[in-house]
């Protein structure tokens, strides 16, 4: 597909599009991303306008800090009320299925981590996620400013990508500017060490699972091991592209599209045989603003299934209250098969149990 006579949008095996967000075209642009966040909900961006110098120093930086002794990494293990460095955990089984630990360290900042207890309180309490206090490790020097800088990047593509998805939906193209000034946003690094014992059967670096949130931004590198799940195809090696950033959107965002747009599940493999790499992946997950209203936005025209098997309607709330209710793994669409499917299933996170509610216009 060409914009403005540049070729700015290429099909990589008709799945996961690359979208050169430098075209001139606007309209073109977002008329791209929104294609494919209703076919796979995956795309990647070339031309976003992060210094490849920054992108550098923030992978060789946290590289350095997880190949530290572990007496070291020890200083910043999160507790309550901090974000620092802890285990992988299971991402699958975050998502209701019964599936090992994944095979990584993770390390993690809030937006909101660096300011003062009293600020981070108007954002919610000491118990939810995203008032957590960051922890910054003294070594390597510079680790810190490091990743502020980064984490300030990420923020700008992410408010960029705000409105191409506003633009995709028929909506003024600062529709969403409102609930994003004060975005509760998180970084993640995933440290995907060498795997020196075989791993549990179904145990993989990371489980199968669906990103909860608006959108993520990921740097691809050329190690592999993504894949994305095709409906009627199985699992699909997400390709490589020098200099690009993967996105994909989460079950927030399908929540606002009323579910035409798909948060697809993915999952990062084990290193072939004979392999043993290390493999380092630094999402930026990117969160509204906690009191941004969850409700669903359409374009002009779209319908909104309100008959779902046990009908319910979701009564709309605010974001943090969606993501404490319905967080991670705890909201996915009953079914990708219709486009424009308001059925959505609900755990709760009481006793796990999943029921089918309605999405409802208000």
């Amino acid at each position: 597909m060409s914009l403005d006579g540049h070729r700015s949008v290429t099909v990589v095996d008709g799945y996961v599009p690359v979208i050169d967000l430098s075209a001139a075209n606007k309209q073109d642009i977002a008329r791209a991303v929104g294609d494919a966040c209703t076919q796979s909900g995956f795309f990647a961006i070339v031309g976003h306008g992060v210094a490849h110098d920054l992108i550098d120093r923030m992978y060789a930086i946290t590289r350095k800090f997880f190949e530290l002794p572990a007496a070291q990494q020890a200083t910043v293990v999160s507790g309550p009320g901090t974000c620092g460095l802890r285990p992988g955990g299971s991402a699958a089984k975050s998502a209701g299925m019964d599936a090992p630990p994944d095979l990584c360290d993770v390390f993690t900042a809030n937006v909101l981590g660096d300011r003062g207890h009293a600020d981070r309180m108007r954002f919610g309490t000491d118990t939810d996620p995203w008032t957590r206090a960051n922890l910054w490790p003294d070594t390597p020097t510079r680790f810190e400013q490091t990743w502020l800088d980064y984490m300030a990047a990420m923020e700008t593509l992410g408010h960029r990508l705000m409105r191409l998805f506003a633009l995709a939906l028929g909506l003024d193209e600062t529709f969403f500017d409102d609930k994003v000034d004060e975005h509760i946003s998180a970084i993640v690094a995933n440290f995907y060490y060498r795997q020196t014992d075989s791993p549990a059967p179904g145990q993989l670096r990371r489980g199968a699972h669906t990103d909860w949130g608006v959108l993520t931004i990921l740097y691809q590198d050329d190690i592999g091991g993504l894949q994305v799940r095709q409906e009627g195809r199985g699992w699909r090696d997400v390709p490589f592209v020098p200099g690009s950033f993967i996105i994909n959107i989460g079950d927030m965002m399908a929540f606002w599209t009323g579910g035409h747009w798909v948060s697809t599940p993915h999952r990062v493999l084990n290193p072939g045989a004979g392999q043993d790499n290390t493999r380092l992946s630094i999402p930026y997950f990117y969160l509204p603003n906690q009191d941004a209203p969850v409700r669903p936005v359409t374009r002009p025209g779209d319908p909104i299934d309100t008959h779902a098997t046990t009908p319910r309607p979701v009564v709309p709330g605010k974001v943090g209250r969606h993501l404490l209710l319905i967080g991670p793994g705890r909201c996915v669409p009953s079914s990708r098969s219709g486009r424009g499917s308001g059925a959505w299933l609900l755990r709760s996170p009481a006793d796990g149990v999943w029921s089918t509610v309605t999405v409802v216009a208000t």
